[in-house]
C-alpha cells in the first residue's frame, strides 16, 4: 500500500476532481497524466524523459486514428439527417403505435445499428431525438431510456463490423482487426445480456434517482 500509494493518487484526482467540480471530466484526464508523468518519472524513477517523449507520439497516433473514425462518422450522421433516411424509419413505428416493450427492443436495435458505424455522440444526438417521441408515446419513462441509449450506444462502439474502439484496440495493442473481433465477442454477448437487463427491469435504473429525487418517473 505505502508503495503504490503514489499511483492511487490518480484515481482520486480523476473522480475527485470531476465529482468536486474542479475540473471537467477532460481537463482531470489531462491533470491525471502529467500527474501520471512526474510519479513515474521522478518517484518511481521507471520512465525517462525520452520515454515520455516516445509515449506522447505514440497518443498523437492513436488520437489521430480515432479522429480520422469521428470525422467520416460525423459525416455519415450528417448524410442520415440532410436525407431524411431516420425520420422515415422511425414515423411508421410511431403511427403503429406499439407497446413499451417492442418500442425499447426498436430503439435498441436502432442505437445498436448505428452504434456499428458512428460515434457515440452521433449516435445519440441524431437518433435520441427521433426515438423520444416514440418513447414518450409508449409511457418509457425519459431518464430510463436516456441510460438506455448511453449504454447501447457504448456497446455498439465494441460492435463488429466497424465499431470505433474495435479500431482503436487495435492499434493500441498492435493485434489484427480479426483477432481483436474474436476477442471481443464473448464480452459482447455478456454486454448485450447485461443491456436486456438494464431495458427490461427499468427499477436497476431508476430506483435510486427516484429516492433522490422524488419528481422523476
Amino acid at each position: 500500500m505505502k508503495r503504490a500509494a503514489w499511483g492511487l493518487g490518480i484515481p482520486v484526482i480523476i473522480l475527485g476532481g470531476i465529482y468536486s467540480g474542479a475540473f471537467t471530466p477532460t481537463e482531470s484526464a489531462a491533470v491525471a497524466v502529467a500527474y501520471a508523468m512526474f510519479v513515474c518519472a521522478f518517484v518511481y524513477r521507471e520512465m525517462t524523459l525520452g520515454d515520455i517523449w516516445r509515449i506522447a507520439l505514440d497518443s498523437a497516433v492513436t488520437t489521430a486514428r480515432v479522429l480520422i473514425m469521428v470525422a467520416a462518422a460525423t459525416l455519415f450522421s450528417w448524410l442520415l439527417t440532410m436525407q431524411g433516411i431516420t425520420q422515415a424509419l422511425v414515423k411508421p413505428i410511431l403511427d403503429l403505435g406499439p407497446p413499451p416493450w417492442a418500442v425499447l427492443a426498436f430503439a435498441n436495435v436502432a442505437i445498436l445499428l448505428a452504434g456499428m458505424f458512428v460515434d457515440v455522440f452521433s449516435n445519440i444526438l441524431i437518433l435520441c431525438p427521433l426515438l423520444l417521441p416514440l418513447t414518450n408515446q409508449a409511457g418509457v419513462s425519459e431518464l430510463h431510456f436516456g441510460i438506455v441509449a448511453t449504454v447501447n450506444s457504448d456497446i455498439g462502439n465494441i460492435t463488429p463490423p466497424f465499431g470505433l474502439n474495435i479500431f482503436v484496440a487495435s492499434g493500441a495493442f498492435g493485434k489484427g482487426f480479426a483477432e481483436v473481433v474474436r476477442a471481443v465477442l464473448p464480452w459482447l454477448a455478456v454486454a448485450l445480456l447485461a443491456l436486456a437487463v438494464v431495458t427490461y427491469v427499468p427499477e436497476i435504473s431508476l430506483w435510486l434517482p427516484k429516492r433522490l429525487y422524488p419528481g422523476i418517473k
